[in-house]
């Protein structure tokens, strides 16, 4: 694992760690950072351990910079309720690509 990834040995510890993150934010960013620092955290630990992204991940995280980039440009908030939904989606992809490793082993 790479020195700059943080382990967190806890659930609690890594939902503490994105809710500080979360908590330095506009009201409306919030519930996004707190789950895009979940989904870093993870994508993270997959690219430590296979060296890849899986490609669904990658298409969850364009998608919510599309609807971030739409919620600047028509102010729209319907927009950061789809770029959460994505951003939560890229959580869901990564977890379930480590948790099929870790059942295969």
């Amino acid at each position: 694992m790479p020195e700059n990834i943080e382990i967190f040995k806890t659930k609690d510890e890594l939902l503490q760690k994105a809710g500080e993150q979360s908590n330095k934010v506009e009201e409306k960013y919030k519930q996004s950072i707190f789950l895009y620092f979940i989904a870093r955290y993870f994508v993270s630990v997959h690219e430590a351990k296979f060296g890849t992204i899986p490609i669904q991940v990658w298409n969850e995280y364009r998608n919510a910079l599309d609807h971030f980039f739409r919620n600047l440009t028509n102010n729209d908030p319907a927009h950061i309720g789809k770029m959460e939904g994505h951003i939560q989606r890229a959580v869901l992809d990564i977890l379930k690509s480590i948790v099929i490793w870790c059942r295969k082993k």
